[in-house]
Order: C-alpha cells, then sequence, then structure tokens
C-alpha cells in the first residue's frame, strides 16, 4: 500500500511527496493537490450549471422572463469561471513553482 505523505528517505510509492528535493515541497505539495481538485470541482459544476442552463434556454420558448432568467445564469457562469481563472493564475504567482511545475 503506498504511503500518503512520506519523507526525503521513502518518497518512492507517495502519493504527496513532501520533501522530496521537488520545487513542491512542503505544504507546497499540498496545496498542489487542493487547489488541483477544486479547479476540477469547478470545472465540474461550471460544466453541469451551463448544460442545466441550456436545458432552461431551450424550455422557455415565449416566456420572456425564462429566457432572460437563462441567459443570466450563462453570464454568471461565465463571470464565475473568469475569476476563478484570474485567482488561478494569482496562485501560480504566488507559489513557488506554481501549478505547472518550474524552478521556484
Amino acid at each position: 500500500m503506498a504511503r500518503i505523505f512520506a519523507a526525503a528517505d521513502a518518497c518512492q510509492g507517495a502519493i504527496f511527496r513532501v520533501n522530496c528535493g521537488d520545487s513542491g515541497e512542503g505544504i507546497f505539495a499540498i496545496l498542489n493537490v487542493v487547489l488541483n481538485v477544486l479547479t476540477i470541482g469547478v470545472g465540474i459544476a461550471a460544466t453541469a450549471g451551463m448544460i442545466f442552463a441550456a436545458i432552461r434556454y431551450s424550455q422557455a420558448r415565449d416566456n420572456a422572463e425564462s429566457v432572460a432568467g437563462a441567459k443570466r445564469m450563462i453570464f454568471n457562469i461565465i463571470i464565475g469561471l473568469a475569476v476563478w481563472a484570474v485567482f488561478w493564475v494569482f496562485l501560480q504567482w504566488l507559489m513557488p513553482g506554481g501549478l505547472v511545475g518550474g524552478t521556484p
């Protein structure tokens, strides 16, 4: 069974590599995993919201209030994705090595 957290001497097979000599050491390795999971969650929620808004829009027919509500929902999802993207870019800049690797 793989260890969850491992020190430098036991990095082989660990799920979270803490102090293994890479740029994502310690708390930054855990933050990277958490942020990746949150990014996946935001993507899933945005996709589900867009599907729901599209169904709501297609079922609105001649009801102007329902059409406006569906458009507002789509607009809010797009704004939410833009805010998440800005947050993600800020954390890329803040964390050593960022989420995509590189040198600190």
